[in-house]
């Protein structure tokens, strides 16, 4: 349209042609094109403008001679008669040309912009579409993982049970009767045996430490005494036996636990304080251990801090620990969260809260 307009010297339909384009140019995102032929759109309309201007003015003038004429001439002839209406029909029929052509192009910058709101409106539908779908591929798999928490962590659980009552039921009696057993034989022996008797009585020592731990290794792996007395008990002795120890101070803290948690939540929690516990044991090299637990409108806030030498957190998740492991998995079955603040000779304090159902 715009080569034969500008072939034959159209101005208006070389503007139509540049106004076309720049919209079309515009629904399209291209918008240095759709500039380009705006500005050429507006050049041919500014020197339309002025030619119409001209042609305006030579029209006024003649049509005021002319009418000089006709009031000088009283009677024109058939002939002139003839041109006028076949000029005055030219015109309309020029004016009728140009009406439609506007409409033309006021229909099909309608039927762009109607195309383009439609587009627009798809496309937002199946984004929208996509955004639905994401979010429950990540609900679905987000539900997958915490199931999936959840069975490792009661097998555990039922591991540690089994376990505990092996020690205590068989492994514990076994000893229990090898000591009576040892204790029996020393009675019988004569005063002259001596040696023998001393040797008896060390064994029976070593079999009663061995006893002993035995019972505090299926004392550390039930959840008995944590469903039976309560996390804020089972906490407080835990710290009574790692003091009497003299392996590190533990001094345990709590706020607002008069009422019990559910049972799960403190067993869990109370298993975290071991995992952090062995830790401090095993690395940190620490003097003091302390333990805050505190429960608020919303959620328990579980503290654990040492004095230790501290390590790097990023270093060790690299490394996957198990200990670390256990612990994250605890905090996601629970939906709780948690943060660490410690450095190589620094310390470690570790932040934990764990959200409270309505």
């Amino acid at each position: 349209m715009r080569s034969v307009a500008t072939e034959i010297n159209a101005i208006s339909y070389i503007i139509d042609s540049y106004k076309l384009l720049s919209n079309t140019y515009h629904g399209l995102g291209q918008y240095k094109e759709a500039y380009s032929n705006r500005s050429w759109e507006k050049y041919y309309s500014d020197s339309l403008y002025s030619s119409e201007k001209q042609k305006t003015v030579r029209e006024l003038t003649i049509k005021y001679e002319t009418e000089l004429k006709e009031k000088e001439i009283a009677k024109l002839t058939s002939e002139k008669k003839a041109q006028e209406q076949e000029v005055l029909l030219a015109t309309s029929e020029k004016n009728a040309y140009r009406v439609g052509i506007v409409l033309a192009v006021a229909l099909a910058i309608a039927v762009s912009a109607f195309f383009a709101q439609r587009q627009k409106a798809s496309h937002l539908r199946s984004m929208q579409a996509l955004t639905e779908r994401n979010v429950r591929i990540d609900a679905l798999l987000k539900e997958q993982e915490v199931s999936s928490l959840n069975a490792l962590i009661e097998g555990q659980e039922k591991e540690r049970m089994r376990i505990a009552e092996e020690l205590h039921d068989r492994l514990g009696s076994m000893l229990s009767a090898i000591k009576l057993n040892f204790i029996g034989s020393t009675v019988k022996k004569d005063v002259e045996q001596k040696s023998t008797e001393n040797e008896t009585v060390r064994t029976s020592q070593m079999l009663e430490e061995a006893v002993t731990e035995v019972r505090r290794i299926s004392h550390n792996l039930s959840t008995g005494q944590v469903s039976r007395y309560g996390l804020v008990s089972s906490m407080d002795d835990l710290a009574a036996r790692i003091n009497q120890s003299d392996s590190v101070a533990m001094k345990v803290m709590h706020f607002n636990l008069e009422e019990r948690l559910p049972v799960e939540m403190e067993t869990g929690i109370y298993r975290i304080t071991q995992e952090m516990l062995a830790n401090v044991l095993k690395h940190a090299q620490a003097s003091e251990f302390i333990v805050q637990l505190n429960k608020t409108e919303n959620s328990v806030i579980l503290t654990a801090e040492d004095d230790g030498i501290g390590f790097d957190y990023k270093e060790a998740r690299r490394k996957g620990g198990i200990g670390l492991q256990n612990i994250e998995n605890r905090v996601k079955k629970f939906g709780g969260q948690f943060s660490v603040d410690t450095a190589p000779g620094k310390g470690a304090i570790f932040t934990f809260e764990f959200p409270l159902e309505a």
